[in-house]
């Protein structure tokens, strides 16, 4: 079973049994996801979205992706990142990146390329920034209704 992290959400309902997200290879991980409403009947729907950037030529992302990705769980209703994971090639990595994002408004992508700048320091630091630059921008897309 997987365990989440819960860092930042104090005052956030807790909604269970929204779905799966799979995680490493043994496909486990229960969504949980947030909702900043409590009171409000249950939590928005929620949408799976990538973001992608190139990285840095020397860095193992590369080598073994080509492009750096980042993949979002999005609540609708209040346009929060529920859950993160990215072509980070330390579990780590993937796990801060997940903490940074998470709970966070995909609307406010000045915010979260903020948060990125001054606290993750790996080389794929302006990949991740571009990549969630681009997820936001799709995001966008789709509540506008148009998706390509």
């Amino acid at each position: 079973m997987s365990s989440w992290n819960t860092a930042g959400t104090e005052g956030l309902r807790v909604c269970r049994g929204v779905g799966r997200v799979g995680r490493g290879s043994d496909g486990s991980g229960a969504m949980v996801g947030v909702e900043s409403s409590p009171g409000s009947g249950g939590c928005g729907a929620r949408i799976y979205l990538t973001g992608e950037a190139k990285s840095p030529t020397n860095n193992p992302i590369t080598a073994r992706w080509g492009l750096f990705f980042v993949g979002l769980v999005v609540d609708t209703e209040t346009h929060v990142v529920v859950e993160a994971d990215c072509t980070a090639t330390l579990s780590l990595t993937r796990e801060f990146v997940a903490e940074l994002l998470r709970g966070r408004s995909l609307l406010d992508e000045d915010a979260l390329v903020e948060v990125i700048t001054a606290r993750y320091h790996g080389s794929s630091q302006r990949a991740l920034a571009a990549a969630v630059r681009n997820a936001a921008h799709r995001y966008r897309e789709i509540r506008s209704g148009s998706t390509a």
